[in-house]
């Protein structure tokens, strides 16, 4: 993990390099910023999505009212994901221009969602960003991704992949056969005929 241009007052906690102290930025008038470049190669929990490279930001942590907002500027890394068509992995560059967050001093007396609701550890005047990337990082990953334009994708009949052979199947045929019958999609198609015969 790397940290560039970070001043005493953001020094991240050695444990986990997106916990910063907001004990300095907590005394200063609204509007006092405190800015750094992160570069962090990060891990999060679960398969929602796999990270190939480290991410990259420019942040602010300005002082307002209620909390500490959060500005992330040209928020990239690299993330692995799966082509739709051959299921072949893929590398995919992100590139977010601008991000913002609130973390409050304290608990809003009305909360609309709580997975958007963001606290600074006042006990240890702290501000966690792994979760505010966390979802940032979920929020701008879409699973259906192709490797190229050109991709010919998987047999749906015996499962080869048609970009290294064509296997002779027709999916185009066998896909138009599954389609349903006209009754199905236009159920009320033959009503009027069928009234008049009453």
């Amino acid at each position: 993990m790397q940290l560039m241009k970070t001043t005493p007052k953001t020094k991240p906690n050695p444990e986990n390099q997106l916990i910063f102290s907001a004990a300095e930025l907590y005394k200063k008038d609204e509007g006092k910023t405190e800015e750094f470049h992160l570069e962090v190669d990060q891990t999060f929990e679960g398969d929602e999505f796999k990270l190939k490279s480290p991410i990259n930001t420019d942040v602010t942590l300005m002082k307002i009212e209620k909390g500490i907002a959060v500005i992330l500027e040209n928020f990239t890394y690299d993330i692995e994901a799966e082509c739709s068509r051959c299921l072949k992995k893929i590398k995919l560059h992100m590139e977010i221009p601008m991000l913002e967050r609130s973390f409050f001093f304290e608990r809003p007396a009305k909360v609309e969602d709580e997975r958007d609701l963001f606290i600074v550890d006042m006990k240890r005047m702290e501000v966690d960003l792994l979760e505010f990337f966390r979802q940032e990082i979920l929020l701008h990953y879409d699973p259906f991704q192709v490797c190229s334009v050109s991709c010919k994708g998987i047999c749906l009949t015996c499962g080869k992949d048609r970009n290294k052979a064509e296997c002779g199947h027709d999916d185009i045929e066998k896909v138009d056969s599954l389609e349903p019958p006209i009754e199905a999609i236009q159920p009320f198609k033959d009503l009027k005929s069928k009234l008049k015969k009453r």
